[in-house]
């Protein structure tokens, strides 16, 4: 009976490590396509991507990301690009409890 619980643990924890080291990967992609982009609907894209991304790992980067994109959005009045990095500031008051 132990033998299966210990198998489950090693494969739930062989899964997780998979996926941080894929988002890490994803992030690090993002952020080489951000330093490419100028001041478009691009960089929007970028910057609401590496907020949804790292939204939950690192809630202040996120953060970060999300006020870029809405600030760019706002100032070209790319209005699908606002309501996004509204919805990842969002999620960052939602995650930080306030």
């Amino acid at each position: 009976m132990v033998r299966p619980r210990i198998l489950l643990c090693i494969i739930i924890s062989v899964v997780t490590g998979s996926i941080v080291i894929g988002q890490e990967k994803m992030a690090d992609s993002l952020k080489l396509a951000l330093s490419k982009t100028g001041r478009d609907t691009n960089r929007i894209n970028t910057l609401i991507a590496l907020s949804k991304n790292c939204v939950r790992s690192s809630p202040e980067e996120a953060f970060a990301y999300g006020s870029s994109a809405l600030q760019l959005a706002d100032s070209l009045q790319y209005i699908k690009g606002k309501a996004y990095a509204y919805k990842y500031l969002g999620m960052y008051y939602y995650i930080k409890g306030g």
